[in-house]
């Protein structure tokens, strides 16, 4: 999962940007900043973060180290946890939706083929009340 999933359930769980902001001991603008990936959280709030959100602290921090992360190698050691997370999410959502049976589907009804298939004004196409006019010269 990305900071950015991480951050609105916090402010589902929270009530607010600036209820969890308070919750991280953060500013509002620190958590808007982070939700759009320009700046990462520091990584106290990513394990309050986590906490709150009742994941792996790891998950978050590697969610929030991929948002600022320039170096390909520095990459590579956090992508694997945020890898592992949206496995685990996809895990869950699948159990879910497995838990509810899925709605009958209704074909609709049979129609009865039309037997003429003219055109309503003829083989010219509609100009909507412009005048098409064509040149040979």
């Amino acid at each position: 999962m990305e900071l950015r999933n991480y951050i609105e359930l916090g402010i589902q769980k929270a009530g607010s940007v600036i209820a969890l902001a308070k919750h991280l001991s953060q500013l509002d603008t620190t958590i808007t900043n982070a939700k759009a990936h320009r700046r990462g959280l520091p990584n106290y709030a990513c394990v309050m973060l986590a906490d709150l959100l009742e994941v792996e602290r790891i998950e978050v921090i590697a969610a929030s180290e991929l948002v600022t992360e320039k170096n390909p190698t520095r990459r590579e050691v956090w992508l694997p946890f945020v890898l592992a997370a949206e496995a685990r999410q996809l895990a869950e959502t699948a159990e879910k939706t497995a838990a509810k049976p899925a709605p009958e589907t209704k074909t609709a009804p049979e129609r009865e083929p039309s037997k003429k298939l003219v055109a309503s004004r003829g083989i010219e196409p509609r100009t909507r009340g412009f005048s098409v006019r064509c040149s040979t010269n």
